[in-house]
């Protein structure tokens, strides 16, 4: 069944894994398309709509990412607004989401 949000799917640029590898320079994070993180934002229908919710979460986003490596937010970038978001993600947008299991189409013999 179709759920009311849509998703974007992030990919590392070459500044957060240079801050990643400043924090700790023997860190292999997981920067391969197949660890790509997803958050699920509230539905966008248009693309102008997509880019007006991504404002309004991209410093909660960026925060969780730089979380993932460290929470000393000293060391954190300072410029955590969308313009340098946009710097050290990628972002690909998704407004197609089906949650199977909310339906127990997991259950149903093929």
């Amino acid at each position: 069944m179709p759920i009311d949000r849509s998703a974007i799917l992030l990919r590392h640029r070459q500044p957060y894994i240079d801050w990643v590898k400043s924090q700790d320079p023997s860190a292999q994070p997981p920067f391969d398309v197949h660890e790509r993180p997803v958050y699920l934002l509230p539905a966008a229908d248009t693309n102008e709509q997509a880019k007006s919710v991504l404002r309004r979460y991209c410093r909660v986003i960026f925060e969780l990412e730089l979380d993932a490596w460290t929470s000393d937010r000293s060391i954190w970038p300072k410029d955590l607004t969308y313009k340098n978001f946009l710097r050290w993600f990628e972002v690909e947008n998704n407004s197609l989401i089906f949650d199977l299991v909310a339906g127990d189409h997991a259950d149903e013999e093929e």
